[in-house]
């Protein structure tokens, strides 16, 4: 589905690592895209996840905030978010590896992101039950059959526990924003148009998975995002509420 606000966003899909860098078989396409991948991958993401705190996850998933400046025109309202700053509202996947396996840059910071998700690609495929697994999400999603969120008023002890392993399972989300923080400063914001901020957002997503992949040093990051926003100060787990270009990577 194409979004309402920026005209012609491209689908970037995982073509993207491919077509820029033509790795050797083997080097990034087992790990640029693991909703694609084998059984055997996803039973590798499922096993280590569970080793986290939760079984059969496919990914964690979350938005985030990238600050712009603010766009002319009469969608410039449509770029403002709950803190009243223009932004691009960012939608990740990541596995327990800490790579992006699906983005969604091209929303306005004010689209919620719940509606990311439901008109993501990633979401009518997980609902066609084409993926034998779920995501893990914070309440700003809905609670689905292949997404599930925290009980937002846990009352026994069993519930309690469902949201501590599936919190510290989701952290995997958390961190991987922190470390895109750490290796683009960048991304604290962008002076430029949201089209050109979408397409180099997306760039930085897979330069981020080439240095997890090759493992290249980086400073070091917070145990959790500490942002709303890609490189804010306030907590990003405090943007319950909150509710993308488009593609798996």
């Amino acid at each position: 589905m194409a979004c309402p606000f920026i005209d012609n966003p491209v689908n970037e899909e995982a073509r993207i690592i491919r077509r820029a860098f033509l790795p050797p078989p083997g080097l990034f396409q087992d790990r640029t895209n693991p909703l694609t991948h084998t059984d055997a991958y996803l039973w590798e993401s499922c096993t280590l996840f569970f080793h986290i705190g939760f079984p059969n996850v496919l990914g964690c998933i979350d938005c985030s905030h990238v600050r712009i400046v603010a766009p002319s025109g009469p969608v410039e309202r449509d770029y403002v978010d709950r803190r009243n700053d223009h932004s691009l509202n960012v939608q990740m996947i990541c596995d327990a590896n800490y790579l992006i396996t699906n983005i969604e840059a091209k929303w306005p910071g004010g689209v919620h992101d719940a509606r990311i998700f439901r008109a993501s690609s990633v979401a009518q495929r997980l609902a066609q039950r084409e993926f034998e697994g779920i995501l893990l999400g914070d309440r700003g999603y809905p609670c689905l059959p292949y997404l599930l969120t925290p009980y937002s008023d846990p009352g026994t002890e069993a519930e309690e526990a469902f949201n501590g392993a599936l919190n510290s399972t989701r952290a995997r989300i958390e961190m991987v924003f922190g470390q895109l923080k750490s290796r683009f400063q960048c991304l604290k914001y962008w002076r430029v148009a949201p089209e050109r901020a979408c397409d180099i957002t997306v760039a930085c997503a897979i330069l981020h998975n080439i240095a997890t992949i090759r493992s290249h040093p980086q400073k070091e990051a917070p145990g959790r995002h500490t942002g709303g926003e890609m490189g804010g100060p306030q907590s990003h787990a405090r943007r319950h509420g909150w509710e993308g270009r488009e593609g798996p990577l």
